[in-house]
């Protein structure tokens, strides 16, 4: 009979195991899509990610929680492999956010990250057919490039400082 603290190192690993699979396969799917990456790879990040899903279930008795799913793919917190031979030495490792001490700084942050999600919804959406999305994340990209440029130019020229 295994010990609790076994069991919960395991379940750990399985979920640190899929984190690292699913961002993966994530990557080389969107690097695949704009032309470049390793296609190759592709086939057997899928096995390795479904095969990391089956671990997860078996120790936990369940299915995959969304949330795991939606950590996995933050571009905000990095999955890297200690030993790429095994899934026990897979730890999450968390992006330390420092806090912005300039206002201005944080805001053109948040709306660069914007822009780039909003840009990979629109290839996303367009990837799967899916017009009235596309454009609606197109529109949306569009606005926060303005935002964008609103703050440059406070910021450059001192207006509303």
């Amino acid at each position: 009979m295994t010990n609790a603290p076994d069991i919960q190192a395991a379940r750990e690993d399985s979920e640190g195991a899929f984190a690292c699979s699913i961002s993966e396969l994530t990557a080389e799917l969107m690097r695949a899509s704009a032309g470049g990456g390793n296609t190759w790879r592709i086939a057997g990040l899928l096995c390795q990610t479904l095969d990391a899903i089956d671990k997860y279930q078996e120790l936990h008795g369940h299915g995959l929680p969304g949330y795991l799913v939606l950590r996995a793919l933050d571009p905000d917190v990095s999955f890297r492999r200690k030993d790429p031979e095994s899934y026990t030495e897979q730890r999450l490792a968390e992006i330390n956010k420092e806090k912005d001490t300039n206002r201005s700084e944080s805001v053109r942050a948040s709306c660069v990250k914007a822009i780039v999600n909003r840009a990979l919804q629109v290839r996303a959406s367009k990837l799967i057919g899916q017009s009235t999305q596309a454009t609606l994340a197109e529109r949306r990209m569009h606005d926060e490039i303005r935002d964008l440029e609103d703050i440059r130019n406070k910021t450059r020229f001192g207006w509303g400082s």
